[in-house]
């Protein structure tokens, strides 16, 4: 086989595996999910109140959102106040968006809480955004303004800090299952090798 032709196929495998390494790492940037789950038992049995979550960013941060989910322990229906870019138009959940959103949910202390957070971005800037978690009485007043914050930057974990009565897991992402287009790759990579292979044995 002519050197040139041989040339051409590693050129050709070589760009298969780069864009399958391309592709599988696309696919793996799934933002990550948080669980924080809440005991109010410290705070009266049988009070109203709401609880607070927020989201800000000093402004050079974003666009970044945090989307909750999985809202339970709380009255039901919507806020009773929000500020900023709050989105509710999914039942069941709450998209907040950076420079400045928050809202305030009503429940009734004395028991458990618990929501889901998925966070996207910020992608740049040094100044990053917080998501924080409060409690507040039935007259408007913090009990405790940030039960949980997550404090997030660009291509970094978040920093969590969570009191003593708050617990902050992350939730397992599902296995990736590989995209068609991805297995395309992955049989065409292995192809060009078994041929590159059957050509030098000759």
């Amino acid at each position: 086989m002519k050197d040139y032709d041989m040339t051409h196929l590693k050129t050709l495998l070589t760009g298969s595996l780069l864009a399958l390494a391309l592709a599988s790492g696309a696919a793996m940037a799934v933002p990550t999910t948080y669980h924080v789950d809440l005991a109010t038992f410290a705070y009266g049995d049988g009070s109203n109140g709401y609880l607070e979550l927020s989201f800000s960013s000093p402004g050079t941060a974003f666009p970044a959102t945090a989307l909750v989910t999985n809202l339970n322990g709380v009255s039901g229906g919507l806020p009773a106040y929000t500020w900023g870019s709050v989105d509710t138009a999914v039942a069941g959940q709450y998209s907040l968006s950076t420079p400045d959103a928050a809202f305030w949910q009503a429940f009734t202390y004395g028991g458990l809480l618990g929501f889901d957070v998925t966070f996207d971005g910020p992608d740049d800037g040094n100044d990053g955004a917080r998501f924080t978690v409060g409690l507040v009485g039935s007259s408007g007043d913090y009990l405790e303004q940030e039960v949980v914050a997550f404090d997030l930057f660009a291509g970094q974990d978040p920093v969590i800090q969570a009191s003593e009565i708050a617990l902050v897991t992350q939730v397992q992402a599902p296995a990736d299952v590989p995209e068609p287009a991805e297995l395309a790759l992955v049989m065409t990579g292995l192809g060009l090798m078994g041929l590159i292979r059957r050509r030098r044995t000759r």
